[in-house]
């Protein structure tokens, strides 16, 4: 089955048809379009978490939650943007640097999305173009080291490696496009199940999770300002 490739956009019109409401920058704020925060992990084949499939993959399609946690470094933050934010709680972000704001640098991020396919890959159908399943989508949450939050209304795009797009809803970044990227490989843990079931060597095999590896990326855009 083709792999469908969902975008940010997805993750807008789904938001829209769900009613959820994402505010604005505050007012006097100049940050439209700004990086607010980009996480970069060049290294490769570094695990950096797990992801684990309920009921899990076997060698025909079928549904499947995938879940996962993992942690997140070597973050740089626009510091100066999160105090021009830091007037509005609703923004996640309550003190300036002056005040006692930790920096950002890091945090642990936890995903959850629902997927179909089967051990020769993990598919997330378009059904725009297939109309062979409903829409899926899922939710993110980065618990920063600063003690702030972001949660994200998400899509994601997956087969080798995994493509996160989406909306930041609450939190540090509200309103900004959240977009992310790891790698993964077949856990140790699993005994195998992926390997086995996708060369044939046992069609009853059954891959429950996933290494997450790098190399890694995850980044936060502020939203342009409304005209």
């Amino acid at each position: 089955m083709k792999i469908k490739r969902f975008i940010a956009a997805a993750s807008v019109a789904a938001l829209a048809a769900t009613g959820v409401v994402v505010s604005a920058l505050p007012a006097g704020a100049d940050l439209g379009g700004a990086v607010l925060v980009t996480c970069t992990d060049a290294s490769t084949g570094t695990v950096i978490g797990s992801a684990k499939l309920s009921p899990g993959i076997t060698s025909f399609n079928q549904k499947n939650t995938i879940s996962s946690t993992l942690n997140v470094g070597g973050c740089v933050t626009d510091e100066a943007a999160l105090d021009e934010i830091a007037e509005g709680s609703k923004f996640g972000v309550t003190k300036t640097q002056a005040a006692g704001r930790p920096a950002t640098t890091g945090g642990e991020v936890k995903a959850k999305f629902t997927s179909y396919g089967d051990c020769l890959g993990i598919v997330v159908p378009d059904p725009d173009v297939s109309g062979e399943y409903p829409a899926t989508a899922g939710t993110v949450q980065v618990k920063w080291d600063s003690k702030l939050k972001t949660d994200v209304f998400a899509v994601l795009n997956t087969s080798i490696a995994a493509s996160i797009n989406g909306l930041v809803t609450k939190g540090m970044g509200v309103g900004g496009e959240f977009s992310s990227s790891v790698g993964f490989s077949p856990a140790a843990a699993d005994n195998n199940g992926f390997v086995n079931c996708a060369l044939g060597i046992d069609p009853a095999a059954v891959g429950k999770y996933l290494d997450v590896v790098t190399p890694s990326s995850l980044s936060i855009t502020l939203p342009d300002p409304t005209p």
